[in-house]
């Protein structure tokens, strides 16, 4: 009788371990599951789309420009180029260039990037498409980072961000180039539309967020180049 009595008690301990789930576990779990249920149907409109504009006419010529485009852009070069090349040639007579708008763009342009392609990517770690669609069209070499979000639009946004400070007039120019960026990465079966959405909205985010920083400070409206 006492080992029966003993087998019930340890049996009794055992249930007592082991618990129903409670109510907000339950709730928690429930809306995991309704965002990953979200997040399929989002990849699936996000495949779709990439798989318009990938399947899209690829002449050869198009694709050139479109590497040449993609290698200019690569961290922001060619923007940091241009506004360079307006402080040398496009001033007033006798006034030397001043160049602390270019370098602070510079550092601020070049620490988007850093934080997109690293801490991001590595974050999300989503593969590239041609990893994941074996119809997907690849023109030049294959990136070697993860997909989410694009370092080339995150670097075009907030340089396109940046240079709308300075230069208002001409704001319609940024933009449009640098949506021509976020559509360059799609075409080239780099990127999803998702991480060129991603890119756009963290290069802006983050462009403005770094411009608090001590170091830097805000740029002066300038409607003329000169």
């Amino acid at each position: 009788m006492a080992s029966l009595k003993g087998q019930k008690c340890i049996h009794s301990q055992g249930e007592s371990e082991t618990p129903p789930q409670s109510f907000s576990t339950l709730q928690r779990s429930a809306v995991i599951n309704f965002f990953l249920s979200r997040l399929s149907a989002l990849n699936k409109i996000d495949t779709r789309l990439f798989e318009i504009i990938n399947t899209l006419p690829h002449p050869a010529g198009l694709n050139k420009s479109m590497e040449w485009l993609a290698l200019v852009m690569n961290r922001g070069d060619a923007w940091l180029v241009g506004v360079l090349l307006v402080e040398i040639f496009h001033r007033k007579p006798g006034k030397k260039p001043s160049f602390r708008f270019v370098k602070q763009m510079a550092v601020l342009v070049w620490l988007v990037t850093f934080t997109v392609e690293f801490p991001l990517k590595l974050l999300f770690r989503r593969p590239r498409p041609f990893a994941q669609l074996a119809h997907a069209q690849l023109v030049g070499a294959q990136p070697r980072h993860f997909s989410f979000p694009s370092g080339h639009t995150a670097s075009s946004f907030a340089s396109a961000w940046l240079l709308h400070q300075r230069f208002p007039r001409w704001r319609w120019l940024h933009w449009t180039l640098a949506l021509l960026v976020a559509c360059n990465r799609v075409y080239l079966g780099a990127h999803f539309p998702g991480d060129a959405l991603a890119g756009a909205i963290s290069g802006v985010g983050l462009a403005a967020l770094y411009s608090y920083l001590p170091w830097f400070s805000t740029p002066k409206k300038q409607d003329d180049p000169a």
